[in-house]
């Protein structure tokens, strides 16, 4: 890491990717989604339509999937069942958490998280996983319009925070939440641990998980 570039003495908040990046989620979200086409509409997703789940809104997947195959259903349906599908799971298994996190946590900074699910999917899944009043603030797709790629997410984040730019990172796992916080003008870190892809080469840094990027820190604090 090129620390001259890196200044983690500037930085006072933190802002969190949630699927694949605090947890691992978008292969379940992947099978959910699947499961869901195949039962209500006998649609076998192929491996394009699986990729889209990967880092983007709801917004995003529902435009995607459903022009592409003319399917007269609202958002509101799909989203609605898919986080049935997530509840019940989710009631009888435990996520994986992010290796190292709870140090990261424990850091002297503000955390926010911006995802690209809704705001009661966030929910379940912070319960699941006992992450509930760990974070000051949660942007979900039911506070912002366009959801990543594109920075509105981000943006609407850092104007909660009211701080410098500089004075934030952003962890994330996809290619399209390293674009959205790019787009935003914040330092992006893509964390690979349940990254279905790597990203690295997009992101102004990244790490194997958050045990490393803590000891980077202690390193240069």
């Amino acid at each position: 890491m090129d620390t001259e570039i890196f200044m983690l003495n500037e930085i006072n908040s933190f802002i969190f990717d949630l699927d694949d990046t605090l947890v691992e989620s978008e292969r379940l979200n992947v099978f959910l989604i699947s499961d869901y086409f195949k039962g209500e509409w006998e649609l076998d997703l192929d491996e394009e339509d699986r990729n889209i789940v990967f880092g983007y809104s709801w917004q995003h997947i529902y435009d995607f999937i459903t022009k592409k195959y003319a399917l007269p259903v609202s958002i509101a349906e799909v989203q609605d069942d898919v986080i049935a599908r997530k509840r019940n799971y989710l009631s009888n298994n435990k996520l994986k958490v992010a290796t190292g996190l709870e140090k990261v946590l424990a850091l002297p900074m503000r955390k926010v998280i911006v995802s690209g699910s809704g705001k009661d999917e966030i929910n379940i899944m912070l319960e699941n996983v006992g992450l509930c009043g760990s974070f000051e603030a949660l942007f979900s797709v039911d506070d912002y319009i366009n959801g990543k790629p594109a920075p509105d997410g981000f943006l609407m984040a850092l104007n909660y925070l009211r701080v410098a730019r500089q004075n934030v990172v952003v962890f994330e796992d996809s290619k399209g939440g390293i674009v959205s916080a790019r787009e935003a003008g914040l330092t992006s870190v893509f964390m690979k641990e349940f990254a279905v892809a790597d990203h690295s080469h997009m992101a102004d840094h990244s790490f194997s998980d958050f045990n490393e990027f803590y000891a980077y820190y202690l390193q240069l604090a």
